[in-house]
């Protein structure tokens, strides 16, 4: 394995891959449908392969990446954001699974070794005319195993032995959960009985010491109660009667298997989880985690390493709903199953487009017609009704009456189930967009409470309290809501421009701005023609402000719509004179 820096510019030493074989290694890549990174690590990967390839490798540090990838500020704090070190760990299991499968067969293979940001590249010697069909049922099952590790040392086993009685009752307790989750047959609601499963088989134990097998017992409750957490997926753990009784005859969209494997050495937990398509044995999602151990805080290492896998797996844009998702725009049945219809609805949300708003209330209305007790459906049509208000959708310029059916809708929701997360975030949408925001914030709480690993939940608190003169609080959890999710829908960014622009930090906020500048809401061209009114882009800011009042929702007035997304009229003031100063610079004035 080399990096550029082993070769020249005109060849190579040995059999080792040239600069054109590297940049050819990272086309194929990035031209691959089969690799699956979203927008934002595909240029974290080209981004760093490009800079290697220039002879600035060892200058890849940390912050460097957050700031020209991520566009974060340049007064970026890696230690109290780990959006780099997620991302790349995501970057490595997306190429994992990229050479696992599509891409097994090339030349050449890039790697990000861990501990570092610098590629690596090394040749195969795979025949490339003897590819193995990755959704082939007869090709072997991968094999999940640990990075390789001497035995533990026994001291370290000793240690761990005399918590086997603490981590007994844990299990014992977890046992009891277990049989409830066993319990729950696919009754209820039509839709809910068309929920994805989700079956997590025991982790095992990749070493022969107790303390490899007590965390891998642990690691499995530990992940089953955080999955059980996200209301858009049933969770199963392994019993091969009870489960093949329930997936064979539900007619499920989709069946997911969870694996994994735990391994202790000296004084480090490591751990290994892939998520497969269980009816093609595709893996869709692979991470490993390397947590230091300190016996007095056993089950805390188990909850955070769980908690970040079912955080991956079962947000609202993680890979089980992209999965779904995709499964869903193939699907051009008429009438689209109610689960997928959801989903859908979450496809919309992404970036609220007018055009697509219209097929997915249609779609969330039939939905509960057919349905009427699916708290999840009628949650998302609150939602979706909101929308038509808040946004002039369809030429709705008064939106009392689609607030009021937002509320309707919504309070059904919550009547249907009072610790649903996605019940609790759509009234809480209303109760803000109608001027109750104390009420809006305790809803807002009461989501991320319940499911603290639901990095959807984590924004909408976020982007509320900074909006509403709480950055303190708010920054941090829109922080930690965009480096948990691995596509973040644009909107979680708007707050944060909003908080830069007050405190004049217009270069930060550009950066911003340009990745979420033209969307169909007005927020993101309002803030792209005032951050070029301040840096002096007549050009753009005449383009922004010609979008920004083309918006059906902005010509109810610029300080009405700002008012009611909840600005304060201080800030609204500042908006004001922004666009003012904006329009100057685009008609030429200054």
């Amino acid at each position: 394995m080399v990096t550029p820096d082993d070769n020249t510019a005109h060849g190579s030493t040995g059999n080792a891959p040239t600069q054109a074989d590297m940049r050819d290694a990272l086309d194929r890549v990035l031209a691959s449908s089969d690799f699956s990174a979203n927008a934002r690590r595909r240029a974290f990967l080209e981004y760093i392969v490009e800079r290697t390839l220039a002879g600035d490798g060892p200058r890849l540090k940390g912050y460097t990446i957050a700031v020209e990838v991520f566009g974060r500020s340049e007064d970026f704090d890696p230690q109290s954001d780990s959006v780099v070190r997620l991302e790349a760990r995501r970057l490595r299991a997306d190429l994992d699974g990229y050479y696992a499968n599509a891409g097994r067969t090339d030349p050449v293979r890039i790697a990000i070794p861990k501990g570092s940001y610098i590629p690596t590249f090394e040749r195969t010697n795979i025949v490339p005319d003897q590819p193995v069909a990755p959704d082939d049922p007869a090709a072997p099952e991968p094999v999940a195993t640990p990075e390789s590790h001497p035995r533990p040392r026994s001291r370290l086993s000793h240690l761990l032995l005399p918590l086997a009685g603490v981590l007994f009752l844990v299990l014992a307790g977890g046992g009891i959960f277990l049989w409830q989750v066993w319990d729950r047959d696919l009754v209820g609601t039509r839709a809910e009985a068309r929920l994805p499963a989700v079956v997590v088989r025991p982790f095992e134990s990749a070493g022969p010491t107790e303390s490899s097998r007590f965390m891998a017992m642990g690691m499995t409750n530990a992940l089953i109660g955080d999955l059980m957490r996200f209301p858009g997926i049933r969770v199963y753990d392994w019993d091969s009667e009870r489960v093949g009784r329930a997936i064979s005859g539900a007619g499920l969209p989709a069946f997911y298997e969870v694996t994994g494997n735990v391994h202790v050495q000296d004084e480090t937990v490591y751990v290994f989880t892939e998520l497969h398509d269980a009816r093609t044995a595709r893996i869709l999602w692979s991470e490993s985690y390397q947590r230091p151990l300190r016996p007095e805080a056993l089950t805390k290492v188990q909850a955070e390493a769980a908690d970040e896998i079912a955080t991956a797996l079962g947000q609202t844009y993680g890979v089980i709903a992209d999965d779904l998702r995709r499964k869903a725009a193939m699907d051009a049945s008429a009438e689209i199953d109610s689960y997928l219809c959801v989903q859908r609805a979450f496809g919309y949300r992404r970036a609220f487009e007018n055009t697509t708003y219209q097929p997915v209330i249609d779609c969330l209305q039939r939905t509960v017609e057919r349905d009427p007790n699916y708290a999840d459906a009628w949650a998302m049509l609150g939602w979706t009704y909101l929308d038509a208000g808040r946004f002039a959708f369809d030429g709705h310029q008064d939106p009392a009456p689609d607030y009021e059916a937002a509320r309707a809708a919504s309070e059904r929701a919550m009547e249907l189930d009072p610790d649903n997360t996605l019940a609790l975030k759509s009234l809480a949408a209303v109760e803000y967009y109608t001027g109750n925001f104390d009420r809006a914030e305790r809803l807002s709480r009461r989501a991320a409470e319940l499911n603290p690993n639901d990095p959807d939940a984590l924004a909408q608190l976020g982007y509320r309290l900074v909006i509403r003169g709480n950055p303190e609080e708010g920054l941090p959890l829109l922080e930690r809501a965009m480096a948990r999710t691995v596509n973040p829908p644009f909107w979680y960014n708007y707050a944060i421009a909003l908080d830069r622009f007050k405190n004049g930090d217009y270069v930060a906020m550009d950066r911003i701005v340009r990745r979420y500048e033209h969307d169909d809401t007005g927020f993101g061209e309002a803030m792209s023609a005032i951050v070029a009114g301040a840096l002096g882009q007549s050009a753009r800011a005449r383009e922004a402000l010609e979008r920004m009042d083309s918006v059906p929702a902005m010509q109810r007035g610029v300080a009405t719509y700002f008012r009611q997304h909840g600005v304060d009229d201080e800030t609204v003031a500042m908006v004001l004179a922004g666009l003012d100063k904006a329009r100057k610079v685009a008609s030429g004035e200054i």
